[in-house]
């Protein structure tokens, strides 16, 4: 078990690491770029009064219809099927988090209950 001043020196060490690498990106050419960039953008949009959407949707506006479109589509829930070999009792569940699942596993556990399960 290593002491807690040690671990404060490492930690001390990884800190100063990363500073260093914070240090060589904020310095570098391309982050300024990309910083100028970003702010002239902001402040465009806002001389506009347009949204980050908004842009999007101007210059691709067959992904924002295909987003539009998709949004709140999910994947379809599987169902479950499990069968109690104690009360030959079946239950149906989109998840497992069904009142009568989980009291089967609070009972007989949860690998066992899972080994009741049909396809």
């Amino acid at each position: 078990m290593t002491s807690l001043a040690a671990k404060v020196a490492i930690l001390e060490g990884q800190v100063a690491k990363l500073q260093f690498e914070i240090d060589q990106i904020t310095n570098s050419p391309q982050y300024k770029a990309e910083v100028e960039f970003r702010d002239k953008l902001i402040e465009l949009l806002g001389e506009y009064s347009k949204t980050v959407a908004d842009v999007v949707l101007l210059l691709e506006p067959q992904t924002a219809a295909v987003r539009a479109l998709s949004k709140g589509i999910g994947r379809a829930r599987k169902k479950l099927t499990f069968k109690n070999p104690h009360t030959l009792e079946v239950v149906t569940a989109l998840g497992g988090n069904q009142r009568t699942l989980r009291q089967w596993r609070e009972k007989w556990g949860k690998s066992t209950v899972a080994g009741w399960r049909i396809d």
